[in-house]
């Protein structure tokens, strides 16, 4: 084979990197939907497109020219280009949209979070308090790269259902605030641990039982429906899993309360393993 100059070259029929650079309006053709659905990548979008890069010294006529150009090579692939000022606009009004949204985590099921304690309770229920639960949840986060504090956690109030009312009436609301239990203020991303002190919480009733029922699991999918519809923050909720002692295992009354804490411990490390999928699946950054 002999090698032999090129003495003209054709342009390509789609647009350059350089294009782009002069002519910003026109990338909002061409964003992947993995950008928008990455926060951060969607905001440098934004001020990359506000900012113009260029566009203002740029003559009307070196536009038009542009534009033809592409308006040619795309219509003869069977494709229409619609107006740049257009299409930069709707790609900015997405932008906006997906920034202003929120994103709520589903609630991974690992432990039936249900329990009793009473007089008649024969198989007593284990329970996680806030402190050792957040250490667990936020440990297992760190070693991801994610990031959030205890400090300054927002409050937010709720509306729910009196599932914790002890003599089985359950009419109307009860109104209840919670302070979630860790935050990162730039991502605007909270964490909820549901604990059986939260679950109390779920009532409207002055009736008092020898037994008193816990069903932690069921208050975080209402506070995961309830977040939801508030739309102020990102959020993931996890629960206390309620784990009971199991007395035919062998060893003494200690060592069963240690067994059934350590199981709800495993339990909460995959609600947070589960959720860290959950937040690499959607290509979410904390």
């Amino acid at each position: 084979m002999e090698i032999k100059p090129v003495h003209n070259t054709i342009k390509p029929n789609y647009p350059t990197l350089e294009l782009f650079m002069l002519y910003p309006e026109l990338l909002s053709r061409n964003v992947p939907g993995s950008w928008l659905r990455n926060k951060f990548v969607a905001t440098s979008l934004m001020a990359f497109l506000l900012s113009g890069c260029g566009t203002n010294t740029t003559k009307k006529s070196e536009t038009v020219e542009i534009v033809d150009s592409l308006e040619t090579n795309l219509s003869s692939a069977g494709q229409t280009v619609a107006n740049p000022t257009d299409t930069k606009n709707r790609l900015q009004k997405k932008i906006k949209n997906k920034l202003a949204a929120t994103e709520v985590a589903p609630v991974f099921a690992h432990g039936s979070g249900s329990g009793a304690t009473g007089c008649v309770v024969m198989s007593p229920p284990v329970f996680l308090s806030e402190d050792e639960a957040l250490e667990i949840i936020l440990n297992e986060l760190a070693l991801e790269g994610y990031s959030l504090s205890r400090e300054n956690c927002p409050v937010f109030p709720f509306k729910v259902p009196p599932i914790a009312n002890e003599c089985g009436e359950y009419d109307g609301r009860a109104k209840i605030q919670l302070e979630m239990d860790a935050y990162n203020p730039n991502s605007n991303w909270v964490i909820q641990f549901i604990t059986t002190d939260d679950f109390a919480k779920f009532k409207n009733d002055n009736c008092i039982s020898s037994v008193s029922g816990y069903d932690t699991k069921q208050a975080a999918e209402i506070i995961n429906e309830q977040l939801k519809k508030q739309k102020k923050t990102n959020a993931v909720v996890f629960y206390d899993p309620v784990t009971r002692i199991d007395f035919s295992k062998p060893g003494d009354f200690h060592m069963h309360i240690k067994l059934a804490k350590e199981e709800s411990q495993n339990l909460l490390i995959a609600q947070v393993r589960d959720f860290i999928q959950w937040l690499k699946s959607n290509n979410i950054k904390i």
